[in-house]
C-alpha cells in the first residue's frame, strides 16, 4: 500500500507540476506574469486536487508504524486488469435495488436532494478555466448534469470519494461506466466538499462514448455501484 500511494502522490505531483508550467510558460515563449487571483486559483486547485486524493490527509505527515507480517510484496502483486472499451459492463455478480434517489445512496437521504439537470456532449471538459481534459480519438464525453442541494439546517460533508463509488449509463444495449481519477472537483462519483445549509452545489458525471453511439442514447437511465450492491436510479 505505501507503494501505490507513492506512486499516486508522485503522479498527483507532477499533474500540478504540468498544470502549473502550462500558465507559466511555453517554448520560448515571455514567461506570462500572473496576477495574485490567477495565483491563487492555481494553488487552490492544485492543493485540492492532491487534498482529495490523499486518503491520509487527515492524518497529515505522520511516521506509519506497519507490523512485518502486513508489508506487502509488490513483486507479488496482482496485475492490473484493462477495462473493457467504453467501461462496458464486465459481468460481476452484483445485488440490485430498483427506485433509489442518489441522495439515499450516497447516505444523505434526509440532507440532500439531488436534481439531475440534462446532459450535455463534447470533445472535452472544462472546469472552472483551470482544469480541462481531452476525450480519446472517436471518443466524446457524454456529461450528465446533478445540482446537490443542502435542505437541513445545518452544514452537511460529502465524502462521496471515500466510498468508491461508480455510476454506470444504461440505454438499450448501451452500458458505459463514468470516468473514474479525473480529478475535476465537480465529478459527483468522487465529490468531497461541505455544502452550507441552504445552497447548492453543481456536479458531473462524465461517460467516454464512442461518437457513433451517442445519438442512439434514449431515456438513459442511471445505476450506482457501491461496494457489490448496484442501485438503479430515479433520475
Amino acid at each position: 500500500m505505501i507503494g501505490e500511494d507513492m506512486k499516486r502522490y508522485k503522479r498527483l505531483l507532477f499533474v500540478c507540476i504540468a498544470a502549473c508550467s502550462l500558465f507559466l510558460g511555453g517554448c520560448g515563449e515571455t514567461l506570462h506574469e500572473l496576477t495574485a487571483e490567477e495565483e491563487a486559483v492555481i494553488v487552490h486547485y492544485a492543493a485540492y486536487a492532491v487534498a482529495k486524493h490523499n486518503i491520509q490527509q487527515k492524518d497529515g505527515v505522520s511516521n506509519v508504524y506497519i507490523p512485518e507480517d502486513e508489508l506487502v510484496d509488490d513483486s507479488q502483486a496482482p496485475e492490473d486488469t484493462q477495462s473493457p472499451e467504453d467501461g462496458e459492463d464486465i459481468g460481476e455478480t452484483q445485488e440490485v435495488v430498483n427506485g433509489v434517489k442518489i441522495a439515499d445512496a450516497i447516505g444523505h437521504g434526509s440532507e440532500l436532494t439531488v436534481t439531475y439537470e440534462g446532459y450535455t456532449t463534447s470533445k472535452n471538459y472544462v472546469e472552472d478555466g483551470v482544469y480541462a481534459v481531452d476525450a480519446a480519438e472517436g471518443k466524446i464525453y457524454y456529461i450528465m448534469n446533478f445540482t446537490l442541494t443542502n435542505v437541513s439546517d445545518a452544514d452537511v460533508s460529502v465524502e462521496n470519494l471515500t466510498k468508491n463509488m461508480s455510476f454506470k449509463l444504461v440505454s438499450g444495449d448501451l452500458t458505459v461506466t463514468s470516468m473514474k481519477n479525473t480529478f475535476a472537483m465537480r465529478d459527483l462519483s468522487s465529490y468531497v466538499g461541505t455544502i452550507p445549509a441552504g445552497q447548492s452545489v453543481e456536479t458531473v458525471l462524465l461517460f467516454e462514448i464512442s461518437e457513433d453511439k451517442v445519438e442512439g442514447i434514449t431515456e438513459p437511465s442511471l445505476q450506482i455501484i457501491i461496494g457489490s450492491e448496484a442501485k438503479n436510479v430515479i433520475l
